[in-house]
């Protein structure tokens, strides 16, 4: 990291000349940064972030302040800028980190399934492997549609989340994900039955803080009819979501 945290670059600008001594600022360093990320300007921010990590741990922890910024987009511009960067300081402020301070949604469905979510690997729960890692991994459970669609041999959600549960390590799960997950009943076209699962396993678990519902995806969305029912139940059980 560079010891010149506050003195300009090669490219930074400054103000002097016949400017009045309070004018006079260095523009540059990590104080020109600060004012950058001041303006009520989203790109001035966002460029700012750039050339935060310029300036050594200073410039990094503006980054790492970036993730509480009031614009989403300064917000993932900081994420981009960090998940790449192999330090406890940061991994932590990623991990802690929550994606929304207000409500956000997508206006358009997605092409396929999400790979990622609450800075998190997605992968399937496979009951034959069980939980191989519980931090930087977010558990679906989901039931893909295909030419078993209409077999009752095929595992639903709730009958998923009841194996995941039997681990000794499911009270270390951070985050879960979930789709589609009926198979052939009409009932299970309301998520109600998972709905109940998770209120009744939330002594078992109890590290939950990310939770997305209705993993869905393009060709899904065209053939099913989901129901979500009332959530605000699930918050109450899971104050850390």
């Amino acid at each position: 990291m560079t010891s010149n945290q506050n003195h300009p670059g090669e490219f930074d600008a400054i103000r002097g000349g016949d400017a009045p001594p309070l004018l006079g600022a260095v523009l540059g360093g990590v104080e020109g940064v600060k004012q950058r990320l001041a303006s009520s300007d989203i790109e001035t921010r966002i460029g700012a972030l750039s050339r935060a990590l310029n300036y050594g741990d200073a410039g990094l922890n503006v980054v790492i302040k970036a993730l509480d910024d009031d614009s989403a987009k300064v917000r993932k511009a900081a994420v981009r800028l960090l998940k790449d960067i192999d330090n406890s300081q940061v991994k932590a402020a990623l991990k802690e980190h929550k994606f929304w301070t207000s409500f956000e949604k997508y206006y358009d469905i997605p092409d396929n399934h999400a790979t990622t979510f609450a800075n998190r690997k997605v992968i399937e729960f496979d009951p034959v492997i069980g939980i191989s890692d519980t931090v930087d991994t977010a558990y679906a459970l989901r039931v893909v549609p295909g030419e078993d669609y209409y077999i009752n041999s095929v595992i639903n959600s709730v009958d998923k989340l009841q194996l995941l549960l039997q681990s000794p390590f499911a009270h270390q799960v951070e985050a879960l994900v979930f789709g589609f997950w009926y198979t052939t009943y009409f009932e299970y076209y309301n998520f109600c039955p998972v709905i109940d699962t998770l209120l009744q396993s939330s002594e078992k678990i109890t590290n939950l803080k990310a939770l997305f519902i209705g993993d869905i995806n393009n060709a899904e969305w065209e053939n099913i009819h989901l129901a979500y029912a009332n959530l605000s139940y699930i918050l109450l059980a899971y104050p850390q979501l």
